[in-house]
């Protein structure tokens, strides 16, 4: 589906989501750490209204910006409601607050993409001003966890019906055009590939959560991740050619790489005792955004550099 205009044709978070602490960025090739979200003002943020200490940073995401600046939009709130949209420039540390929200990613069409009071809407958004351009407006009835291709595409988990659950496609005129066959008894959140032919995610079938891929195209499935161990939030590399995730497997949560064909072996990319939860790879595939948890129970958003990512 692509976002045009209104009128043209997430999320509910489980328990393990309240955890969710710590948001950290690090490069694929080592490093140092900087912190780059706290709730804190004392820890580096303008104080203003939309500044909460006992709040926590969810779905942080790269703004694909002009000018090279670095630009975050995340939700930022309690995990179950009342949570806002929010953006960061992490050069100048300056917050906005957009509107309520959750599970927002940008679409190249120019808008936001998120979900509220359970469904998918879009905010017209400019990236020269980084301010919304006009009224936000629906997309997707009974839609969770939005996920939008390059050329503007989008898919979502439709939440209508309930027992097994099943990807869909739907064009400009919210017409359901086709479905992905195999249904599993959970899906959570889709993310389509760079060139928008292949959709990952993460796939319960026979009590297990694992990363699988459908290739659109030829109707084919691929199963990235196979351990008993839970495994979650699939992110594609911008080539397309590799799958980053969290997994369960360590017995905590720590983050896992495999080339999206399936080859080869799962590879650690970021182990520590606290639960690391993959968000984003930035569009020059130097950085892997990601949540964690730290020990003090608090929420921040730190640019890691001391993880080393070998090919």
């Amino acid at each position: 589906m692509s976002i045009s205009a209104p009128g043209v044709g997430t999320a509910s978070r489980s328990s393990s989501l309240v955890a969710l602490l710590k948001s950290t960025k690090f490069p694929l090739r080592g490093g140092n750490s900087e912190r780059l979200i706290s709730p804190n003002p004392s820890e580096g943020q303008p104080e203003n209204d939309s500044v909460d200490v006992s709040a926590l940073v969810f779905s942080p995401h790269f703004l694909p910006t002009k000018d090279g600046a670095r630009v975050l939009v995340f939700a930022f709130g309690y995990g179950f409601t009342n949570n806002r949209l929010m953006l960061q420039d992490l050069d100048t540390g300056q917050r906005t607050s957009l509107r309520p929200g959750d599970a927002p990613v940008y679409s190249a069409s120019g808008h936001i993409l998120y979900v509220a009071e359970g469904d998918v809407w879009a905010l017209p958004f400019s990236l020269d001003s980084l301010q919304a351009t006009g009224e936000a407006f629906p997309v997707a009835r009974n839609g969770n966890h939005p996920s939008v291709a390059n050329d503007g595409t989008l898919v979502y988990l439709d939440t209508s019906s309930l027992g097994q659950e099943r990807l869909v496609w739907v064009n400009r005129r919210k017409e359901r055009t086709s479905d992905i066959e195999q249904s599993y008894s959970g899906i959570f959140y889709p993310a389509l590939s760079p060139d928008g032919q292949s959709v990952a995610f993460e796939g319960v079938e026979n009590s297990n959560a694992d990363i699988w891929i459908h290739d659109t195209a030829r109707t084919t499935r691929t199963k990235v991740s196979s351990h008993p161990a839970v495994d979650v939030r699939p992110v594609w590399s911008p080539s397309g050619s590799e799958i980053a995730f969290s997994s369960y497997r360590p017995g905590n949560v720590d983050i896992f790489l495999r080339r999206s064909d399936g080859s080869g072996g799962a590879k650690v990319l970021a182990e520590t005792s606290q639960i690391e939860r993959v968000s984003d790879w930035s569009q020059d595939g130097r950085y892997i955004l990601y949540s964690l948890n730290n020990a003090e129970n608090k929420s921040d958003c730190e640019l890691n550099r001391s993880m080393q990512h070998k090919r």
